[in-house]
């Protein structure tokens, strides 16, 4: 399973969130091996996806940084 994240709108995520996003989704996303980040334009937008990052990083799940919407959609396809 795959996951695309359409972040390009996204402002600061709280820690709270980011926290849930670690344990939530690790614990219940079973399959899930690659998520797509297209990253804010905002700095606290990309600020936060470092940390999303930084979370699924050392959780053995592979995921990646686009600026483009569509290079995120044609890497998950490979």
């Amino acid at each position: 399973m795959d996951w695309l994240a359409d972040t390009r709108n996204q402002g600061a995520i709280p820690d709270a969130d980011l926290k849930w996003y670690g344990e939530d989704i690790n614990a219940k996303g079973e399959g899930l091996k690659k998520i797509a980040l297209a990253i804010p334009e905002d700095v606290f937008g990309q600020m936060s996806m470092s940390e999303f990052d930084d979370i699924y990083y050392t959780h053995q799940i592979t995921n990646k940084m686009f600026a483009d919407l569509n290079e995120a959609k044609s890497w998950l396809k490979s």
